[in-house]
């Protein structure tokens, strides 16, 4: 239903709503979305303005990472096949939060790390994201792998609702999937 709507309101091609949804979710933030050459990779990237620009205007002024998230859309019954069917499962390949522990780990590369409140702002936003862009496609669940030390999974993950499954990562044996159904 949402795919419908926004492919009313825009003919320009697909991938256009996924823009209107994610400058919905995440008003406050410069939204990047980086377009694939096929629409089953969604790239979403989020900016904060430091609004230090020329003048007071856009030009010159910096911005600072605040996260992003890359989701994979496949048919899950034949994983070398990106066609959108109803057994297809969509995947978080790729989900970062410049938060108190990013900017621990990572030596504040991305600056200052975000206040509790944004952060969780930012991890809900982009949970509901993935979510809304799975359904719309159709995707019966979506994916996300996580360490097994489930130190993150416990803090972030499990309470967006996601299960652990007793299976291992394709790419790394010391990860486990984990699911969200959908339907």
């Amino acid at each position: 239903m949402l795919s419908k709507f926004c492919n009313s309101i825009l003919s320009k091609h697909e991938s256009d709503w996924k823009l209107i949804l994610a400058k919905s979710i995440f008003g406050k933030y410069d939204v990047s979305f980086i377009e694939s050459q096929n629409n089953n990779y969604v790239f979403l990237r989020l900016m904060k303005s430091n609004n230090d620009g020329l003048f007071g205007t856009k030009f010159l002024e910096s911005k600072t990472y605040v996260g992003g998230i890359d989701l994979i859309l496949h048919d899950s019954e034949n994983p070398d096949n990106f066609i959108k069917t109803k057994s297809g499962i969509s995947i978080i390949e790729y989900m970062m939060i410049n938060d108190v522990d990013f900017a621990n780990n990572h030596n504040s590369m991305y600056g200052p790390p975000l206040n509790n409140t944004e952060t969780n702002e930012v991890k809900k936003g982009l949970f509901d994201f993935a979510e809304k862009v799975s359904r719309a496609e159709k995707c019966k669940s979506i994916q996300m792998d996580v360490h097994e030390n489930l130190r993150r999974y416990k803090k972030d993950i499990e309470p967006c609702g996601f299960k652990l499954s007793d299976k291992r990562a394709d790419h790394n044996p010391f990860w486990i999937k984990s699911f969200k159904e959908l339907y």
